[in-house]
């Protein structure tokens, strides 16, 4: 798989039906759920969050098959006090430890504006952990047995094992097939109120992501025994490492 177009290989895209309008409707409202950017968990001051919270509003619009389901919404948005700065979710866990993550897909995403043609995520598509800021694809976190978590029209939400090894200790960009933009962090071996903010940087940038023609919109919705801090980062207008680079011109 390559490192710097690691899910553009036209020999993994997979057909999937023609959209419907109902469908068409489903990823309006669940984009627009992912955009309000009220569904955050953590603080801005980089501090953890005491507890899950549910994002019901995605719920819903994903429909009955998530209903026992307590999903969040981890993405990054722009500060609602400075314009100049990006709220960032930073997943933190341990060197030498598993957990989970559950990423949702929305396949077909040229019902909202993309052209790529549609695509359909299957369990021999994993996600990547891209090192920071070296930009290199790390073997020290590890994304295996990926399952279904829930499925529906136009949907599908996928729960990955995680694992960190024990000398991964660092910054990980998090690549899923065909992925859209920048994913929050991972941070291993991090102190959660004690963040590395160079590292960070990566996820400053303000620039064009060169990513909408062959994407599917993707979310994080669940990081099961992770602490989840949101930090503060700076917009920066140029990539300024290897990581940053590959990240802004991710599916293309």
């Amino acid at each position: 798989m390559s490192m710097s177009r690691p899910f553009n290989d036209p020999t993994r895209k997979r057909a999937f039906s023609s959209p419907t309008v109902v469908f068409a409707v489903l990823v309006v409202v669940i984009v627009a759920a992912f955009a309000g950017g009220s569904y955050l968990i953590g603080s801005t001051d980089s501090f953890p969050a005491p507890d899950r919270v549910c994002d019901k509003a995605l719920s819903r619009a994903l429909g009955p098959s998530t209903s026992g389901l307590c999903l969040q919404n981890v993405q990054l948005s722009v500060s609602s006090s400075n314009v100049s700065q990006f709220i960032v979710p930073v997943m933190v866990m341990k060197p030498g430890t598993t957990t989970t993550v559950d990423i949702l897909y929305l396949l077909g995403s040229e019902t909202v504006g993309h052209k790529g043609p549609i695509q359909n995520v299957t369990t021999s598509d994993f996600p990547e952990a891209l090192s920071v800021p070296s930009g290199k694809v790390s073997g020290q976190v590890v994304f295996t047995d990926p399952s279904v978590l829930s499925s529906g029209r136009g949907f599908i939400i996928y729960r990955y094992a995680v694992a960190a090894a024990a000398g991964s200790t660092g910054y990980y960009a998090i690549l899923p097939p065909f992925y859209f933009g920048a994913y929050p962090a991972l941070a291993v071996g991090a102190q959660p109120d004690l963040l590395n903010q160079s590292a960070l940087t990566t996820w400053g940038y303000d620039g064009v992501m060169q990513s909408a023609e062959f994407a599917i919109p993707s979310e994080i919705v669940g990081t099961g025994s992770l602490a989840l801090v949101n930090a503060t980062v700076p917009a920066v207008p140029s990539c300024t490492t290897p990581a940053c680079v590959i990240i802004s011109h991710s599916g293309t």
